[in-house]
C-alpha cells in the first residue's frame, strides 16, 4: 500500500494521527491515499495541520488553456511545447524531520507517519512547483 520510503512505522511517543481515505482519479481511475490534513474540524483546542498552514503563502495558480494558447501565437509554428505529470510528485520532497509526528495515520491497527509529502496538505502543490 505504501510506496519504498514514503511512509514508516510510527516510533513517537506523542505523534497526531490524521484520517485517511482513497480517491479515484478521473481519468485513469487509480486510487490514491488521501490524508485529511484538515480533521479535527471546528476544534479550537486542537487545529488541524492544515488550519496551521499559511493559505496566502502556498497559494498557486496553475497555467490555463487560454495562457497555453497565448505562448503558443508568440512563440509561433515552429515551437515545442511540453507537459509532464510526475507521478507520487509529492513523495519526491522530504518533510522536516521535526514535523514528522504530525503526520502520522493507523492502519491495520498499525502507526505509521509520513517522512515525504502527503496527498491532502495545501502546502503541497507550492512546494512541489
Amino acid at each position: 500500500m505504501f510506496p519504498n520510503r514514503s511512509v514508516q512505522l510510527c516510533i513517537f511517543f506523542n505523534y497526531r494521527i490524521n484520517p485517511i481515505g482513497l480517491v479515484e482519479s478521473k481519468y485513469s481511475k487509480k486510487k490514491r491515499l488521501i490524508v485529511d490534513l484538515s480533521a479535527p474540524h471546528n476544534d479550537k483546542d486542537h487545529p488541524s495541520i492544515n488550519s496551521l498552514i499559511d493559505k496566502d503563502s502556498y497559494s498557486l495558480s496553475y497555467v490555463t488553456v487560454d495562457d497555453a494558447i497565448k505562448s503558443i501565437q508568440k512563440l509561433g509554428k515552429s515551437a515545442w511545447m511540453n507537459k509532464a505529470d510526475i507521478q507520487d510528485a509529492f513523495k519526491l520532497l522530504p518533510i522536516k524531520q521535526s514535523l514528522w509526528p504530525f503526520y502520522s495515520i493507523k492502519w491495520n491497527n498499525n502507526y505509521y507517519f509520513f517522512v515525504c509529502l502527503p496527498f491532502g496538505s495545501p502546502s503541497s502543490p507550492k512546494l512541489f512547483d
